[in-house]
């Protein structure tokens, strides 16, 4: 899924990004990536399942969807024994990490913060990538990953990704949002 970072490669100067560095995005440095996504992956038992992931934060703690919430959503992901689910944290949610293992218990993997090139490449293996409106959820769709997208009710659609494989929910505020809509919308990308 190395066409990710070829095409923010591509994208930076037209859309006015040039004063910070640019990074060396060349095949062997993604190549790297990839591998270190593999090591971690390969890490646990879950070679050849279908790969869903949570991401808990956003920039703003009312821009959360509840962990309570998640964690049901593992819950019921994980009852088939096809499907792994994988929990991403950021920078910003290093206050949601203590426990928080302990909470998915076995229905779930939680990762440690991973550096943002082993992050995308982590990204472009999963099926299906839950998240409010986040960079992370960008970075997903740009990986080529499906994505349920946990919308603000109201939010400007004009930053969306613009994939097909994108499901939002948006019809209430986001703490209404249930867990069966996320769970019927990440089916549904599944085809189950």
């Amino acid at each position: 899924m190395e066409g990710g970072f070829y095409l923010l490669k591509q994208v930076r100067s037209p859309r006015g990004i040039h004063s910070a560095p640019k990074p060396d995005l060349d095949r062997s440095t993604f190549s790297l990536a990839l591998k270190q996504a593999d090591d971690i992956l390969g890490s646990f038992v879950i070679r050849g399942k279908t790969l869903i992931g949570l991401f808990l934060g956003a920039g703003h703690h009312t821009r959360r969807w509840s962990i309570e919430n998640f964690v049901e959503v593992a819950q019921r992901l994980s009852k088939k024994p096809e499907i792994a689910v994988l929990v991403f944290l950021g920078p910003e949610e290093r206050d949601l990490r203590p426990g928080l293992a302990e909470k998915f218990g076995n229905d779930a993997i939680v990762l440690d913060e991973l550096p943002l090139m082993t992050f995308f490449a982590v990204l472009s293996r999963l099926d299906v990538f839950v998240s409010g409106d986040t960079g992370p959820m960008h970075l997903g769709a740009t990986a080529g990953t499906g994505i349920v997208l946990l919308s603000q009710l109201g939010s400007p659609t004009y930053f969306r990704p613009i994939i097909d494989k994108l499901r939002v929910i948006e019809d209430r505020p986001l703490a209404e949002i249930t867990v069966s809509q996320v769970e019927d919308a990440v089916k549904e990308l599944l085809h189950l």
